[in-house]
């Protein structure tokens, strides 16, 4: 059973924050590998997956330890370099 002074001293703990685990190098080897993981052909273009992928970028809020200025540069890169 939780006691009141049990809840009351739970919501003054500092939230637990975990080092993080994914780093700006992880996401970069990441999007480098991006529709190389699977055995059955992909019908998707890589222009079409770097796309997908900014989008869902710039809709994340969350990056942890991850520099997200460098990763969505990357990603620019890789899709600038992509065949129409």
């Amino acid at each position: 059973m939780v006691e009141i002074t049990d809840v009351v001293r739970m919501t003054h703990q500092k939230a637990y924050k975990p080092e993080p685990r994914w780093t700006t190098v992880d996401e970069i080897r990441f999007i480098d590998g991006v529709g190389t993981f699977g055995l059955a052909p992909n019908k998707i273009t890589p222009r079409e997956r770097y796309r997908r992928l900014l989008v869902a970028y710039n809709q994340r809020r969350v990056w942890g330890g991850i520099d997200a200025r460098k990763v969505i540069k990357h990603l620019k890169e890789k899709l600038a370099a992509c065949p129409e």
